[in-house]
């Protein structure tokens, strides 16, 4: 029972489902699947099944938006606009009025579709749906859909309500046609022309035309004129014949006959458009003539045409194609455009009616040349004016002239110009400058145009007298007796004409001797003027003429040149050991302005050439002499014309003086102070020492050595000298010529608390100028000389009363009871050997071995090493690019003349220059240091890298200042220096010396504590220090450099950081620097 209660309730469900799909498929409706065209487009109505023509006629009952009549394939009775292009989406209709109909994307049928109709699309096509009545939509719906080409076509079709169809009688055609020209121009051979006509009242299905009663197939298009009575505009094209054309339509209704119930589509009515075309006549008697409204300006004119309603106008150039001018109904035209001057052109005229074609044409060729006139000149000419006449110009007269004017006088480059309008001939133009050349152009005036007919036309006015001086007077070449006059032209715009000669006339303003010259010829310009008077004033004047007419003259002032000088007078002289001063008194015979003296020098015994320099003053020192040399000395006096004649004389630079006032004070057993007078200009002092004899039995020894002291002092320290041994002092006084030291002859031996005091004062220079050239009378000269000889007499006398004294000391010495303490080849017998060669004739030093360039690392030590031959005892000294190399803690002056640079730094590079002097010259040679930068960092005995020598190194004289620095502010100074150890950052590797008492004095950790024991041979006394167990006394720390250097710091300073005794602390370096030598090591460095 249950099981058939299922089954019954199964079927009931199934036939609901059917009866669902069949009301869905019939409310959605399918589109047309068959007969779609395989090409083009068309219009198909399912309702009536049938393939429509195009401009059909439709009525609301033959189409719907459902199966309005039940087809079995269920299609939609719409309108159907298909393409053979298979897109989906594709096509627009548009409602009578040109907008476009709504499309719907919703169902058929649907209720919320647009009314009364609406569009929508398909693959291959789109429909044109109603759903409502087609009242007040009436008229021709168009349709736009592309083909299979992609090419949008258009179908047109009459859809109208049932009533509207039925009273419709079919289209009404405009019983006239329309005449339209298609030819670009009215001259084409044939014309091509069209006819067209509107249709109402239906659309035309069908339409036929003929001439003259023979059918014609020719191009036919349908336009939709969009409006309330839906007109379709027929236009036929593409026509040339002219004859009675006639064209009729008529529109195709789609039904099945009359809504009364005839049969088939039937054509209800034929409607006839029609028009005659005939073709106009040519015209005749055309001409052409020019116009004086512009240059190419024509009129035209030509016969009347019966029945024409217009003409058209053309021009041709050459061969190109012919241009339209204009139209007009009117039998003349003027053309005033277009055309070009100096073209040749051919015109064409052509008639036409309303509805006849353009007639045949008639042509006339015209050549529109330049105006010219051939005979224009100058009539009358005068000063300021010129009259100009001509004759009317060929081919077209103008309306009126203009002349424009440009003048310039003859000697200019630049013009005036003048314009002067609406003139005729003769006309006089005016207000033209004397002797100006004038070109004229004569315009010929052409409504808005010009037209140049004669161009640059030339007349020049009449010259008259000069107005103006000439321009600047020159004077050249102007010597003592002679010059040369020259002068620029009279300007341009005042010479009024061609210059044709000057009047030069010269005066003398002393004698006021007049002379004149004529010269001839405008180019003249120049004029030498001889027999003059050296140095003397003359006037120059210079008159312009024209043809006799003068002008002003120009007056200018000039003196003669100046000649060679005479010789200078009163030279005089004063002289140093390196230096001659001279003065003198200018020529008395000048012979102009000096403006400079000359003068020259050189040895006595040179044959070089001169030495030359000049001043504009009347004396000049001569700086770099040799001392004790005879010099010529030359000077001359020089005017603009040149130099006078020489004046020579012979002067002898004085010998380098003995110094004076010597003394030599001993400050310790080891250390003396030297002082001496001052000498200017010269470049050191060399004090020189030697042993004499020993105050013990027990030391036999002889030392010698030297000082160098800088040129600007008067005192020097000595010390590390053996407090066994007796010195004498001597002094040199040194001058530096050029690079080349000159040594002068030192002074007597002398002991420590022994001063040498001259019996006379000797000058260190000699003069024969007076303290006033005022002064000076005419015996001045006398007893200049005198003075001069009675010095040189003195100055003999002192040196034979010395060199006795020396040898009869010398000579008592050597045979006293303590010669036996003195070892053998002693001081005593070297400075006897040196006494002798004084007074023997001494021979120059040779330098025997000298090192050759060499390159070294910063931080090594470099010995250069020199021996020279043992001839009369020279001084030696080394210069450092020119510079005097002395004894410090870079530097060690070896007694045999070798220096010793103690730890090479790049500023120690450069030229070293060795110089050895004595009485009989100077010698000397160089070398060139190279220091290497790169890897100068030398390596210690442990491996680990040392500092670079001399980093912290202090000059001597700035001891105190840099101590007092680093105890100020609570010893802040030091402190931070030494922070570095106390903190283990040291870079330096830890050896010894490392006891807390010891470890803050150290600057570095390496440092060794080098205590002075009492029982050390060379020992130091210093005063004891307390609380210091490992060097109870005050100490000097020294740091191991390599095996050849050694630093010393100095500690335990005052604690107010003062140096009171700045001699102790020499002392002690003096010592320190002995103690190494004794112990091989070659030298020190000393820090604070």
């Amino acid at each position: 029972m249950r099981r058939s209660t299922l089954s019954l309730t199964f079927n009931r469900v199934i036939i609901l489902w059917s009866i669902i799909l069949a009301l869905v498929q019939l409310g959605l409706g399918q589109a047309p699947s068959i007969l779609l065209p395989s090409n083009g487009v068309q219009l198909f109505l399912p309702y009536r099944d049938r393939i429509i023509p195009d401009y059909s006629m439709i009525y609301a009952g033959q189409f719907y938006d459902k199966n309005e009549d039940s087809d079995t394939n269920n299609i939609i009775d719409a309108l159907w606009c298909q393409s053979a292009s298979n897109r989906t989406n594709i096509g627009v209709w548009y409602y009578p009025n040109g907008t476009e109909v709504p499309l719907f994307d919703g169902n058929f049928t649907d209720s919320s579709a647009p009314s009364p109709v609406y569009s929508k699309r398909f693959s291959h096509q789109i429909a044109l749906a109603r759903n409502g009545p087609l009242s007040g939509y009436e008229g021709l719906y168009k349709c736009i859909i592309p083909d299979e080409n992609g090419v949008n076509q258009t179908l047109v079709v009459g859809a109208y309500t049932d009533t509207g169809y039925n009273n419709n009688d079919g289209p009404d055609a405009d019983p006239t046609m329309q005449f339209s020209l298609l030819s670009t121009s009215r001259l084409a051979t044939p014309p091509v022309f069209s006819l067209s006509f509107n249709v109402s009242d239906g659309p035309p299905t069908t339409v036929s035309c003929s001439v003259n009663g023979n059918g014609i197939s020719t191009e036919l298009s349908r336009v939709i004129v969009n409006g309330p009575g839906s007109v379709t505009r027929v236009t036929v094209t593409n026509l040339t014949e002219a004859g009675n054309y006639q064209c009729t339509v008529s529109n195709a209704r789609v039904t099945n006959g009359p809504i009364s119930g005839s049969l088939g589509p039937q054509v209800v009515d034929i409607s006839t458009s029609s028009l005659s075309i005939s073709v106009s006549a040519t015209p005749t008697g055309l001409n052409a003539t020019r116009l004086s409204t512009g240059l190419a300006h024509v009129r035209l004119s030509w016969s009347t045409v019966l029945g024409a309603t217009g003409y058209e106008v053309y021009s041709q150039f050459l061969g190109n194609n012919p241009v339209s001018v204009a139209t007009t109904s009117s039998t003349t035209i003027n053309v005033i455009s277009g055309l070009i001057q100096g073209n040749e052109y051919t015109f064409y005229v052509v008639s036409y009616g309303s509805a006849s074609l353009p007639s045949g044409n008639t042509s006339v060729m015209l050549k529109i040349s330049n105006p010219v006139v051939s005979e224009f000149m100058a009539t009358l000419i005068t000063r300021t004016s010129i009259t100009l006449t001509w004759s009317p110009p060929t081919a077209v007269e103008p309306n009126s002239y203009n002349i424009n004017r440009r003048c310039r006088r003859v000697c200019e480059s630049s013009f005036t110009s003048k314009s002067e309008t609406s003139v005729s001939s003769p006309h006089t133009s005016t207000g033209i400058p004397p002797y100006s050349q004038c070109g004229f152009d004569l315009i010929g005036v052409y409504g808005a145009e010009i037209a140049f007919l004669t161009t640059n036309y030339l007349a020049t006015a009449l010259s008259t007298a000069p107005t103006a001086p000439v321009d600047d007077i020159i004077f050249s070449s102007v010597e003592s007796v002679s010059m040369t006059v020259s002068w620029d032209e009279t300007p341009c715009n005042e010479s009024n004409g061609p210059i044709t000669g000057y009047y030069l006339t010269y005066t003398n303003i002393t004698s006021n001797t007049i002379y004149t010259v004529n010269i001839t010829g405008g180019d003249n310009r120049m004029y030498n003027l001889t027999g003059l008077i050296p140095y003397t004033n003359y006037t120059v004047s210079i008159i312009p003429y024209n043809y006799n007419m003068n002008g002003p003259a120009r007056q200018e002032l000039q003196l003669t040149a100046e000649s060679i000088p005479g010789v200078i007078s009163d030279l005089r002289h004063a002289r140093t050991p390196t230096r001659i001063n001279i003065v003198w008194n200018p020529p008395t015979i000048p012979n102009g302005i000096i403006t400079v003296y000359e003068i020259s020098y050189r040895e006595s015994t040179s044959t070089s050439p001169y030495n030359i320099t000049n001043t504009t003053n009347t004396n000049y020192g001569i700086f770099g002499l040799i001392p004790n040399t005879s010099y010529t000395i030359g000077v001359r006096a020089y005017t603009s014309i040149g130099p006078g004649e020489w004046t020579h004389r012979e002067y002898t630079t004085i010998e380098i003086p003995v110094n004076q006032n010597f003394s030599v004070t001993k400050l310790s057993f080891t250390a003396v102070r030297a002082e001496w007078s001052f000498v200017f200009g010269a470049s050191h002092y060399t004090v020189y020492y030697e042993s004499t004899s020993s105050s013990s039995r027990k030391k036999r020894q002889v030392e010698t050595g030297m000082r160098v002291f800088p040129g600007d002092t008067a005192e020097g320290l000595i010390g590390g000298l053996d407090p066994n041994l007796n010195y004498l002092f001597s002094i040199s006084t040194s001058f530096n010529v050029n690079g080349i030291i000159y040594e002068g002859e030192r002074t007597e031996p002398i002991p420590p608390g022994a001063t040498l005091t001259p019996t006379i004062v000797s000058s260190t220079s000699s003069a024969d100028i007076p303290a006033s050239t005022s002064d000076a009378s005419n015996g001045s000269s006398v007893i200049f000389i005198a003075v001069g000889a009675i010095v040189c007499m003195l100055v003999f006398f002192i040196v034979i009363i010395t060199v006795i004294v020396v040898v009869v000391v010398l000579k008592k010495r050597r045979g006293s009871n303590d010669i036996d303490i003195v070892p053998k080849n002693t001081s005593i017998e070297r400075i006897e050997e040196a006494t002798y060669s004084t007074v023997m004739k001494p021979k120059k030093p040779v330098i025997e071995e000298f090192p050759s360039n060499m390159t070294t690392e910063e931080g090594c030590q470099v010995l250069l090493k020199v021996k020279v031959k043992d001839t009369s005892k020279p001084s030696f000294n080394w210069y450092h690019n020119g510079e005097l190399v002395t004894d410090d803690y870079a530097h060690e002056l070896r007694g045999d003349g070798s220096l010793l640079l103690v730890s090479v730094e790049e500023k120690h590079k450069g030229t070293y220059r060795f110089v050895a002097n004595n009485d009989a010259g100077t010698v000397s040679q160089q070398v060139v240091l190279t220091v290497a930068v790169e890897g100068a960092r030398r390596m210690s005995s442990n491996g680990t890298s040392a500092s670079k020598s001399g980093k912290n190194l202090i000059p001597v004289g700035q001891f105190g200042k840099f101590v007092a620095n680093g105890h100020a502010k609570g010893k802040e100074r030091f402190k931070t220096q030494f922070m570095m150890l106390d903190s283990g950052e040291s870079e330096h590797s830890v050896t010894v010396g490392l006891s807390p008492s010891n470890k803050l004095l150290n600057r570095f950790a390496n440092i060794v504590v080098f205590c002075i024991a009492d029982n050390d041979e060379n020992r130091i006394t210093l005063r004891p220090i307390s609380g210091h167990k490992d060097c109870p006394n005050e100490y000097i720390n020294a740091c191991y450099v390599d095996r050849s250097v050694t630093q010393f710091q100095i500690t335990n300073w005052d604690s107010t950081g003062e140096v009171k005794n700045p001699q102790t602390i020499l002392m002690i370096m003096e010592e320190m620097y002995r103690t190494q030598r004794k112990r091989g090591n070659t030298s020190i460095v000393v820090h604070c």
